[in-house]
Parts: C-alpha cells; structure tokens; sequence
C-alpha cells in the first residue's frame, strides 16, 4: 500500500490482540509510505482502561493509551504525531450505548494521527 488510512483501526484491533496494529499492516505498506488517521485514547491509567481491559481480556495492556501509541510505532520503525493539543474531540461522558466502559468525568480524546517511515523510508 502507498497509504494507510486508519479510522481508529487501532483501537479495534487492540481489543483482540497483543501483538500491535502497526505490526499487523506493516508488511503490506511500501518503505515509505505514511499513515493518516484518528485514535481514541486517554492520558495516564484510567479506571476506563481497567474496565476495557476487563471486557476485552485478550487485547493488548494498556488499551487506548495516548502514552503507549508512539511507543509501539517507535518499535515498529515509525515516527508518530498525535495531536492532543489540537484535539480533534474530547468529553467526559460518552453514553454507555457508544462506549459502555467509559466512566463518566475520564477524559476521553479523539486525536488525529500521522506516522512516517523513520529515518525518511528506511525501515
């Protein structure tokens, strides 16, 4: 692929996975093609992840982490930008019909993301 267009694909896969999304999609994409897109997430360790976690037993720890996202595209051989401070969204009650294991008042962020090849392609 020249480009992935990620719409919170990342979250849904680390629900069901330990091994990262990024490792998952990174042998289709060319060297130094980039990834757009948008993640879910929350600062710090929440209760919100404890309970997804709880839920979702199988996924990756910790789940939606703002934190831990650069990480794992790090490791993969990817710079990654999110943008908290030009958030796309944020609240702090979502309804539990969208997201039942949100706790009302944890902030949770919509954030865009952009990753790039390290090192200009080379990975």
């Amino acid at each position: 692929m020249d480009l992935l267009i990620d719409s919170m694909s990342d979250n849904e896969h680390s629900l069901y996975s330990k091994v990262p999304y990024i490792e998952m999609v990174k042998p289709y994409l060319k060297p130094d093609a980039p990834i757009i897109g948008m993640f879910i997430g929350f600062k710090g360790s929440t209760l919100s992840q404890k309970q997804i976690h709880q839920k979702y037993p199988e996924g990756a720890f910790p789940l939606f982490s703002l934190e831990q996202l650069p990480v794992l595209y790090r490791n993969s051989g990817y710079d990654l930008e999110t943008h908290v401070a030009g958030t796309m969204a944020k609240t702090k009650k979502v309804g539990k019909f969208i997201f039942e294991c949100h706790v009302d008042g944890e902030i949770l962020y919509l954030v865009s993301l952009k990753a790039t090849p390290a090192g200009g392609g080379a990975q």
